[in-house]
């Protein structure tokens, strides 16, 4: 899939509220996105990788020398070394607790990395709607919405005019087991006190719950790790939870500080 690169975007950024990730607007730092999307990044990065999609893995344990993947669906697979880079939580859930100190010692690691929910609407608009003065804003007042993003800014000649909501942790965490027509009704009508009432009549609606969406700074870990297991087999953590940036930039350098470790045992 091509990747139409956006350097410096957002271009034009309102509002004083905190950015999701403020070091990204530091001095000297460089941003860029896609005009396709945010998934056109890893879709470049797997090209020519054997990928295996919407496969859930029950759990996981050392064996032989190397790590026993266990699926929903009753199928293993076996690696010399295996990385995670799920959210803590998740990662949990698969880890074999039950098999010797070093597993243990990456549970109680994973305790200490604390994540904070988003719940998110993108709102699209016939492309005759209003045009917003913004890329991004950061709303200055606003105790329900972290920001709205002018998502069909980024694209070529899109179909619709695209606003994407994104709600505070603090209610994010408050409302997380609400309706999803209650975090529609919430973040539209927050949306439109912030932009105009015109925000109210949406064409179509998409509504996500993200519980895992991002790190709650200070949590996290400096660099990505890797545990020897029994027999030698080696597990990696890394991912956002293991970097002291936080966002794709971050996920992006862990992912590989800890395909450098791995490259330098197997070559020690």
């Amino acid at each position: 899939m091509p990747a139409t690169a956006l350097p410096g975007w957002p271009h034009k950024v309102a509002g004083g509220g905190a950015p999701c990730h403020p070091a990204a607007f530091r001095a000297g730092q460089r941003r860029l996105a896609f005009a396709e999307g945010v998934n056109v990044f890893p879709k470049h990065l797997a090209r020519g990788v054997p990928l295996r999609l919407s496969a859930r893995v029950a759990g996981m344990r050392p064996l032989d020398g190397r790590v026993e993947i266990s699926f929903e669906d009753g199928e293993t697979l076996h690696a010399r070394h295996v990385v995670l880079t799920v959210p803590p939580r998740q990662a949990q859930a698969v880890l074999p607790h039950e098999h010797g100190r070093e597993l243990r010692a990456v549970d109680a690691l994973f305790e200490h990395v604390v994540t904070a929910p988003c719940i998110t609407v993108s709102l699209g608009f016939p492309t005759s709607a209003p045009l917003p003065d913004f890329d991004i804003l950061y709303p200055d007042d606003s105790s329900l919405v972290q920001l709205i993003a002018h998502d069909s800014a980024k694209r070529v000649d899109p179909s619709y005019r695209v606003l994407v909501v994104q709600g505070r942790a603090a209610w994010s965490v408050a409302h997380l087991e609400d309706s999803r027509d209650v975090w529609r009704a919430a973040l539209i009508e927050e949306a439109a006190r912030q932009v105009g009432a015109w925000v109210r009549e949406p064409a179509w609606v998409d509504v996500q719950r993200w519980r895992f969406a991002k790190l709650v700074l200070s949590t996290e870990m400096s660099a990505p790790l890797v545990f020897g297991l029994p027999g030698g087999a080696q597990l990696g953590l890394a991912g956002e939870a293991f970097t002291i940036e936080a966002g794709v930039q971050g996920a992006w350098r862990s992912g590989r500080g800890v395909a450098r470790r791995l490259l330098a045992d197997r070559d020690a």
